[in-house]
């Protein structure tokens, strides 16, 4: 009698010992089932929040986004110039001597990306980003112009690696500023962007053409062209 009561009492523990691990994962399931669908209610109300602020924020003519092929093609365009008179420079400081605009240029990149980091963090959360991002793509382009004017009158290799130096920093400045309104705009600011990056090659082979010689006078009609086309890319943009 004891020994089927001790088996009964046995078997009816195991049944409620997997009735209550049943309950627990129902609940377990259920418990996941409500968590998951707050998450994804609140997922989708996050998305939804964000796309009405950025419509709100960031909504801009149509044509807004064509200007950055502008401004793109106004400070690519002295750098791509510079590049096509190499033979020229070849000739007068060596053939290394393209090799040193190139380093000097590209390198100069570096403290410009990092210099921008400190401006994002420090002055464009002072006076936001809408007033620092004109003053600093006004004044990159009137520099860029500036040096694009001195190009011809320089008189050494010393010269010539100075301004293009000083032209890389400006160049970069205002590129990182460009790249990063192309990605809040709306729109295909990026594509218009890219565009920029390749007119100035074709600008620059239409000017070889009018300027072909090697003389001081084309050089200087060549590079005041190019600054003509700077000034006019920031008076569009």
């Amino acid at each position: 009698m004891n020994r089927n009561v001790s088996s009964y009492d046995n078997q009816l523990t195991g049944v409620l010992s997997i009735s209550n691990a049943d309950d627990g994962s129902i609940c377990d399931n259920k418990c996941d089932d409500i968590s998951t669908s707050l998450l994804e209610s609140s997922s989708e109300n996050c998305n939804d929040s964000y796309t009405t602020t950025r419509s709100s924020l960031f909504t801009v003519p149509s044509y807004y986004p064509k200007l950055f092929c502008i401004i793109s093609t106004g400070y690519m365009l002295p750098w791509t110039g510079i590049n096509t008179r190499v033979d020229i420079y070849s000739k007068l400081y060596g053939s290394q001597f393209f090799v040193y605009l190139n380093v000097v240029f590209y390198l100069t990149g570096l403290p410009v990306c990092l210099l921008a980091n400190y401006f994002d963090q420090n002055f464009d959360q002072k006076y936001t980003s809408k007033n620092t991002f004109v003053i600093r793509n006004l004044l990159c382009l009137l520099v860029i112009t500036c040096l694009v004017i001195c190009i011809p009158y320089c008189e050494s290799s010393n010269e010539i690696i100075l301004v293009v130096g000083i032209l890389a920093f400006f160049t970069w400045g205002i590129h990182g500023s460009q790249s990063k309104l192309a990605v809040i705009i709306d729109g295909n600011a990026q594509t218009y962007q890219q565009i920029g990056f390749v007119l100035p090659a074709v600008m620059v082979l239409i000017m070889t053409m009018i300027f072909p010689t090697e003389s001081e006078s084309d050089c200087r009609g060549y590079f005041i062209v190019m600054a003509t086309c700077v000034i006019l890319c920031n008076i569009y943009s």
